[in-house]
């Protein structure tokens, strides 16, 4: 029934809006908040669950939402458009230094912003969740977001205060694993993963029919990592010697000499591979890559992977499948023994 009723009247509220004939903060309380409020199962008529004027920390909050004389809501209200101001923001979370009311919101009837009052932090870091009655989404969607941080019965319950946590611990997680991707990328560039290699070079084979060297994708991935221009001359490349590297993207004399020192794994592989006489089994592989990039291999390399598999391990068995791909192992090659075709042997002296 509370659910209809809700439903219903953000329909009203939202058609009301609409009209534009709300101007004032009363306007908002009297229209939107106080009839939304009672959809949700309050009394806006009784001062022991809704107090409007509520004295708080640094004012009075517009309205309080009660259970045995314990506020569990704070709700400020702002005349249209003013929801995005960033002094409501502030002064809505002064009402609460020691941070002692689970929900906090402020809106202008269109505009509803929920805030976990129970956290540290700025209103960026404390925010949950963000709605607006005209944004096409679904009335019932807004309903039962409402129903379940607004509601009576879910205020009295706590069910709405450990929603509103859970939410905001969510949010925390998504906003350190945005700020996260650009060091992730810069990794990935920085020693790239062959699966990265492996996707630019079916996207670029897609775009024109040919799929470059792996080494090739490899050195271009570095180049993006450090700044460097990527300027093409035939098949091959060479950096530009005086190819400016930017600022946020310089790297310290260290990194930058494991740059231009280290071989990439398909170079190391088909050389191990002619080493051993032109072919070997996996494991006897893996030995002599292990040998020869020792000195290259970082933490990271390392590491395993979400598979449980060590990350330079299965950059190897990768590069074995792409250089067969390739043509520069016998087509025959993974069945026990890899072996290189002529092809790669070629291959290898243009390394070299």
């Amino acid at each position: 029934m509370e659910s209809t009723a809700i439903g219903q009247q953000l329909s009203i509220a939202s058609h009301t809006l609409r009209t534009g004939k709300l101007q004032t903060e009363a306007d908002v309380k009297a229209e939107v908040i106080v009839p939304i409020l009672r959809a949700l199962g309050w009394n806006p008529d009784d001062t022991g669950q809704v107090k409007p004027e509520k004295d708080a920390a640094n004012g009075k909050v517009d309205y309080a939402l009660f259970h045995y004389k314990q506020p569990k809501v704070f709700i400020e209200a702002k005349r249209p458009g003013k929801a995005d101001d960033p002094a409501s923001r502030k002064q809505l979370l002064d009402y609460t230094p020691d941070r002692d009311i689970p929900i906090l919101v402020l809106t202008d009837g269109q505009v509803w912003e929920f805030y976990f009052g129970l956290a540290p932090g700025n209103w960026e870091d404390r925010r949950f969740h963000r709605l607006r009655l005209d944004d096409h989404e679904s009335t019932s969607n807004h309903a039962d977001f409402l129903t379940r941080h607004l509601g009576k019965e879910a205020v009295v319950s706590d069910s709405a205060q450990y929603s509103a946590h859970e939410l905001f611990v969510k949010n925390q997680a998504l906003k350190h694993a945005n700020q996260a991707l650009a060091e992730c990328w810069r990794e990935l560039l920085g020693e790239p993963h062959q699966d990265l290699c492996n996707l630019l070079g079916k996207q670029v084979r897609a775009k024109c029919g040919v799929e470059p060297h792996e080494d090739d994708v490899n050195r271009f991935l570095t180049k993006v990592a450090t700044g460097a221009s990527w300027q093409t001359h035939g098949h091959r490349d060479e950096p530009p010697t005086d190819s400016p590297i930017p600022a946020s993207h310089a790297e310290t004399p260290r990194s930058r000499r494991s740059r231009e020192t280290r071989p990439t794994f398909s170079h190391a592989t088909l050389q191990v591979l002619v080493e051993m006489g032109g072919g070997g089994t996996l494991n006897e592989v893996l030995d002599q890559v292990a040998k020869l990039m020792e000195p290259h291999l970082g933490e990271r390399d390392r590491e395993p992977n979400k598979s449980g598999k060590i990350r330079w391990k299965h950059t190897v068995a990768g590069t074995l499948s792409s250089l067969r791909k390739q043509k520069y192992l016998k087509e025959d090659s993974g069945n026990g023994l890899w072996e290189v075709s002529d092809l790669g042997y070629q291959r290898l002296r243009d390394l070299q």
